[in-house]
């Protein structure tokens, strides 16, 4: 039965942040075998999008819009705001990106997820600001830091204080926010949860310096156009 993570191993962070650290981590707590069919491993083809498969879209802090389609027969889905979209032949990340593109109509900056399920075992997907993102296999009992390790770890631009976990509770799709930073920077048990299977990791991004000042910069851009129009005004 796989722990929590210990101090002990927390205080070897310098190591463990590192890619080749994050890989060992993951090989020596889960050993994880072949990813199921319709996968996507390191090195081989990436997943292509057929008629009549099941899809999952996880838009990060829209529940609303998080939700299970079917690939129609005619290679098209439908989805809320959107519409019908193609989506045969196309990865799951490409398709991710049209419906994001379409959604920013009615939302900021949207981050969405695609992710095929109709898989012929149990997983668990890790997505976002991971150097490995896509599913893998569910072992009973392991926990968050053991499927972070097997995703290669986080990026360096990832913000592990907002890692968001999605999941189906009595049908319907339910998110909680936690801050994994603790769990590897000070060993908190607390944080590396028991993770069930068909459950979603999200990892965003960090709000950089470069972010921030793009942001300042719109911000006063937009302050100047309304203090122009209040002088014509």
């Amino acid at each position: 039965m796989l722990r929590p993570i210990s101090r002990r191993v927390s205080s070897l962070i310098p190591f463990w942040g590192r890619p080749l650290g994050w890989a060992l981590l993951g090989f020596i707590l889960l050993g994880f075998a072949t990813p199921p069919t319709g996968a996507t491993a390191v090195g081989d083809a990436p997943y292509v999008i057929g008629a009549n498969d099941k899809i999952e879209v996880f838009v990060w802090k829209h529940n609303d819009l998080s939700m299970l389609v079917d690939v129609t027969a005619d290679g098209h889905v439908q989805y809320p705001l959107v519409g019908s979209i193609p989506a045969v032949g196309l990865t799951p990340d490409e398709l991710a990106a049209q419906i994001a593109e379409r959604l920013r109509s009615y939302i900021v900056e949207p981050k969405v997820s695609v992710i095929p399920r109709n898989f012929d075992r149990p997983v668990v997907f890790v997505v976002g600001q991971v150097r490995n993102p896509g599913s893998h296999a569910y072992r009973d009992q392991a926990r968050l830091s053991d499927y972070l390790a097997v995703a290669g770890g986080p990026t360096d631009d990832a913000k592990l204080s907002s890692v968001t976990i999605s999941r189906k509770s009595d049908g319907h799709p339910v998110s909680f926010q936690l801050d994994a930073g603790r769990l590897f920077e000070l060993g908190d048990p607390s944080i590396d949860l028991v993770l069930s299977e068909g459950d979603v990791v999200y990892v965003p991004k960090s709000f950089t310096l470069l972010d921030t000042r793009v942001f300042v910069l719109i911000v006063s851009s937009l302050i100047g156009i309304a203090v122009g129009l209040g002088r014509v005004f």
